[in-house]
């Protein structure tokens, strides 16, 4: 009688075991699809705002930057957010986005009169404006995982 106690108890213990294994894989599976397709959405996305971002490089800076350029900045960066792409900013990246905005605002609001100046590179403006789309991109390759190394066994 206790031998067939062991086996039903066994029996129950490798089927509960097993269902909750079965359970745990197709979660993680369904979870890392998800991952992957916002990963390839966000990709597709954020690749247009890079390319934005990139009228005040840091190297070499750029000189033929006005202030009629950085408010149609200020422009498709809005339109690019709010024709789907500011859906998958992640927190840290729509903080970042959102450092953008306010230093744009922040920079043209005092030039709104005459927005045909070039900005000098060596100008605090220019400096800041920079600075802001910079960590603006580190964000996004933070949400793309872009700059982590893969982990290989044996490194």
């Amino acid at each position: 009688m206790a031998d067939l106690l062991t086996v039903v108890v066994s029996s129950l213990v490798g089927g509960i075991v097993g269902a909750g294994s079965a359970i745990l894989k197709n979660s993680l599976s369904a979870r890392s699809k998800v991952d992957q397709h916002l990963r390839d959405e966000r990709l597709t996305h954020y690749r247009v705002l890079w390319k934005k971002t990139g009228l005040t490089p840091q190297w070499p800076k750029a000189d033929d930057v006005t202030y009629d350029k950085l408010d149609k900045l200020s422009k498709e960066l809005r339109d690019w957010y709010y024709d789907g792409g500011g859906i998958y900013l992640s927190a840290e990246a729509r903080k970042a986005y959102t450092a953008v905005q306010e230093t744009l605002n922040k920079v043209l609001v005092p030039h709104k009169e005459d927005l045909s100046k070039c900005i000098s590179p060596e100008d605090e403006d220019y400096d800041r404006i920079a600075g802001c789309c910079s960590a603006l991109r580190t964000e996004l390759t933070q949400d793309l995982l872009s700059r982590k190394r893969a982990l290989l066994i044996g490194d």
